[in-house]
Formats: structure tokens, C-alpha cells, sequence
């Protein structure tokens, strides 16, 4: 005699996967593509403050995700490491939990920091006493940090899952606007909007964790792989083929 299946549980958790894609690496895009089970808005060729605005707004009306997954198009994430994430809160609750990534590839330096880089008036990478990641794996080996999940000042949100009333309270910033033409077409652009975003995070009492377990191949300075020159800006949205709770596996 066969017992019925139990009934799916209410995950209770819908994130919008929102990636700012400046770039055209068909490498992020064979595993972004593979990611099937959220809804995705991809925001091609615009300038970096724009995109977080049409990022917002979009966001802001559509009150039905619970969480804004924010990608980048320079790191490989694979369904894996969201459905990691997806996890963590689950069983943790926090309102911000992010992978990580190496730096570039002149360094081993990890992109977190335990610094309060509110005390700084930043202008280089050399200020923000990143990680360095055998030093870190080291630190892990030793039990001297929390693992997995450790909390930061800093994660340059290579792969970041935000609870919605974070969203809401304090969005997304610049650090700071810059003119210049290195994007192809010459514009004043803000930039370091990860940086703002965990000042504000710190300012409001809102703790950022990192899962050690999430580490993303970043490619590293691909700045020249950007030109926006002749490109049309466009926004996309993409449904979901498959639903959460069935790739999560929750009965």
C-alpha cells in the first residue's frame, strides 16, 4: 500500500534576481541561464545609477517578492550558490546574506572586510584591509572565525540576497559620482553603490553575513570589456520555468 505525499510546506520566500549587466561574458551567462526557478529582471547597457533606479522602481511596485537578489555579470554563480542563500535564510533570518569572491587576480585579497569603512573617505582598494584568502581559510581551519556563516562590515555584492524592508528603508546610493568616458560615452556616473550600501546598513543596525561556503570566481577588472557606445539600453523581464519549491525540495 502506498502513503500519499505529503503536501509541498509555504516556503514563504519569493526573491527577484536582478542583474546590471553593463557586459556580454557568455561564460556568467551559460550558468545565470540555468538559473530557472526565479523570476530574473535584466537590465542591459545603462549606466550604473540608472540601472539601480529602474532596479528600484521595479522592485518597489511589484510587492509579491519578498526579496531582491541582486547579481553581477562578472562572477560565476551557479544555481548552487542561490539556492545556498536561499537556504541560509531560511533557517536564519537574516535580513542580508551575500556570497563572496576574490578581488581580481594581481592579489589574493577576498572582498570582505570586517573595517568600519564609515571612518574613511575612501579612494582605493588598499583602505579596505580586505581578506586575504588563505589568510582566511586559515582563520576557518583554526575555528577562529564564525563559519559558515560569518558577519562583515563590507561584501561587495557579488551575489547578494536582500530582505525586502532592508530594500525599502535604506535602497541603493552611490558613494560618490565621478565624469568620465571609461564606460565608451562620456557621463557622470555614481559608483561604489556596494560600499554605500553597507554604510547604510551599518548606520541602520542591519547585519550583513557572509556563507564562507559561497566563494565566486570573480573576473577581475573587465572595465575595458565595457563600451556602451552604440549599444540600446534595454530592460528584460524573465519568468521562471520551474517553481522554488520544487529545486529546494521542501515537502
Amino acid at each position: 500500500m502506498f502513503s500519499k505525499k505529503p503536501k509541498q510546506k509555504n516556503i514563504n520566500i519569493n526573491p527577484l534576481m536582478v542583474i546590471m549587466s553593463p557586459r556580454d561574458f557568455k561564460i556568467t551567462w551559460y550558468w545565470l541561464d540555468k538559473i530557472d526557478f526565479l523570476d530574473k529582471l535584466i537590465i542591459k547597457y545603462h549606466l550604473h545609477h540608472i540601472a539601480h533606479g529602474i532596479a528600484m522602481d521595479f522592485f518597489l511596485k511589484h510587492r509579491e517578492y519578498t526579496h531582491f537578489l541582486i547579481v553581477t555579470d562578472d562572477v560565476i554563480v551557479t544555481p548552487s550558490h542561490i539556492i545556498q542563500l536561499i537556504k541560509d535564510y531560511l533557517q536564519y533570518k537574516y535580513p542580508v546574506i551575500s556570497c563572496y569572491c576574490n578581488w581580481e587576480w594581481t592579489n589574493d585579497w577576498c572582498n570582505i572586510t570586517d573595517k568600519d569603512m564609515r571612518k574613511t573617505q575612501v579612494f582605493s582598494p588598499y583602505q579596505y584591509s580586505f581578506y586575504k584568502i588563505k589568510e582566511l581559510l586559515g582563520l576557518v581551519d583554526q575555528g577562529k572565525i564564525s563559519y559558515p556563516l560569518k558577519r562583515v562590515f563590507f561584501v561587495g555584492l557579488p551575489c547578494t540576497l536582500i530582505e525586502r524592508w532592508v530594500v525599502e528603508k535604506i535602497g541603493f546610493r552611490p558613494y560618490k559620482y565621478i565624469f568620465d568616458s571609461a564606460l565608451g560615452v562620456q557621463a557622470r556616473r555614481g559608483i561604489m553603490f556596494d560600499l554605500q550600501f553597507c554604510i547604510d546598513c551599518a548606520n541602520n543596525n542591519i547585519p550583513i553575513y557572509v556563507d564562507l561556503r559561497c566563494l565566486l570566481v570573480h573576473m577581475g577588472n573587465t572595465r575595458r570589456y565595457i563600451n556602451l557606445k552604440g549599444k540600446k539600453p534595454r530592460v528584460d523581464f524573465v519568468r521562471r520555468k520551474r517553481s522554488l519549491g520544487s529545486v529546494l525540495n521542501l515537502v
